[in-house]
């Protein structure tokens, strides 16, 4: 079989086979379309002896995606790895998967190396397998940002794809190359994609990393920001992507019941039966009428980090804060607030410092890096009666999605200076006029800087 070389062009498909040096190249659809769009397969068999006993190197370039496999195996069956897999495995590099995990379990294995998925984009890396599907019209929801934001985007989209009648398309990193440090441009900061776990709603999902690269005309797209959307009349006839943030009720207002009902967080019997979420739950429950949840955000928003662009709020708010709400519940019963932190422990001393409480105030802190989820503190702080939460989207939505209709939510005000790092005069007021409606009329909002309530 020395010395053949194939050639086959079939439809969109090249194929190119070198046999007597064992080497087959693939190239299916490089100019895409669908799932079989931008697919490099590249096979060299027999490097270190021919035949089925040979070493077997296979890269195959997916979707923007690299993956590279190493293999040795003995007798090895492709069609049985189809078989076996096929059915059970969804993505191609799940398939890489599971045919290494195959060949480790044959009798006989693996003489050298296992160099097992390589993930790195390649070529025109911010490009997904299924893009080219879209057309005009329609509205596209990129991921950006952690659990608030996702929130605020989804529901600002959901609102004007129902407005305007076109597709809502709904943007789904693949978190294997996300969180591969194997990536290049791998974030070890990137916030997880989240709105998996509630109910929503949406006509097409789109698998993919970063939405750029698009592969239609700029004449198909229209990119618009919170002060568009406010102001200004969205075409019908579009491809819009919202490229800003939507934070506050008045984006998706005509549909807030509707937002509420898919937004209810979607955990497991097993996640809500694990024994640190039990235990919690019970003692939400039992504090009953009483029960305050209290975000305090530090991390990406402490003091030495971010003190330039202030968005820091001092404990002294928070304590201030107790005593607003203490004033507003029924002291004839016992009152208890559940602390959520990203640092819990640098919060547990600032807070209690110089805070005195009634004997029948009891403190609760809750975070846990190592027993409680993001997720999780959202859903603790949902189905606590009340809350004093932070300049943050995370507990906006807590607070938001709570179902007490005669809940207390006290929040901050953003510093002043805030604005600064605006640099447009115009943009500026705008964003200045934004963040006064930043929380719905009836939360309770104080300037910690001032030391005054707002509303």
């Amino acid at each position: 079989m020395g010395g053949y070389l194939g050639v086959v062009i079939m439809g969109g498909y090249l194929g190119v086979v070198v046999m007597g040096g064992y080497l087959g190249v693939v190239i299916v659809g490089l100019s895409g379309g669908g799932y079989h769009g931008g697919y490099l397969g590249v096979v060299i068999v027999g490097l270190s002896g021919g035949g089925y006993h040979g070493g077997y190197l296979g890269v195959v370039i997916m979707g923007g995606y690299l993956m590279v496999v190493v293999w040795g195996a003995d007798k090895f069956n492709l069609f049985i790895m189809l078989k076996d897999y096929s059915s059970q495995t969804t993505t191609w590099l799940d398939w890489m998967v599971a045919m290494v995990y195959k060949n480790f379990t044959i009798k006989r294995v693996f003489f050298g190396l296992v160099l097992f998925v390589i993930v790195i984009p390649c070529f025109d890396y911010y490009k997904r397998w299924d893009w080219t599907e879209l057309h005009p019209p329609g509205i596209i929801m990129e991921k950006v940002g952690g659990l608030g934001n996702q929130l605020f985007i989804y529901a600002c989209a959901y609102s004007l794809s129902k407005k305007l009648g076109v597709p809502l398309y709904l943007e789904i990193p693949s978190a294997r190359i996300l969180n591969s440090q194997a990536n290049p441009f791998y974030d070890s900061n990137a916030r997880p994609y989240v709105l998996h776990k509630f109910r929503v709603f949406y006509d097409k999902a789109i698998e993919g990393w970063y939405t750029r690269g698009y592969p239609w005309s700029e004449d198909d797209v229209l990119r618009v920001n919170d002060r568009d959307l406010l102001y200004r009349p969205i075409p019908t006839n579009k491809l819009i992507i919202i490229q800003d943030y939507c934070q506050s009720e008045v984006f998706f207002e005509e549909y807030i019941p509707k937002i509420k009902e898919m937004f209810q967080l979607d955990l497991t019997p097993e996640e809500l039966s694990r024994p640190p979420i039990q235990k919690w739950i019970n003692i939400i429950s039992d504090a009953g009428e009483n029960s305050v949840a209290i975000h305090i955000r530090r991390g990406d928003y402490g003091e030495d980090e971010r003190k330039d662009n202030n968005w820091f709020t001092p404990i002294c708010f928070y304590q201030k804060s107790v005593k607003t709400m203490l004033a507003k519940l029924d002291l004839s019963k016992d009152a208890s607030f559940f602390i959520f932190s990203d640092q819990i422990d640098l919060v547990r001393q600032e807070l209690l410092s110089g805070l005195q409480l009634p004997a029948n105030v009891h403190i609760h802190f809750v975070s846990c890096s190592s027993c409680t989820t993001s997720l999780e503190d959202f859903y603790l702080m949902m189905i606590c009666k009340h809350a004093i939460i932070a300049n943050s989207t995370f507990s906006w939505w807590a607070a938001y999605l709570n179902k007490n209709e005669k809940k207390t939510i006290i929040a901050p005000t953003f510093h002043p200076q805030t604005l600064t790092i605006y640099e447009d005069p115009e943009y500026r007021r705008f964003k200045e006029y934004e963040m006064k409606l930043f929380y719905p009329d009836e939360w309770i909002v104080v300037d910690p800087f001032k030391d005054e309530i707002i509303k």
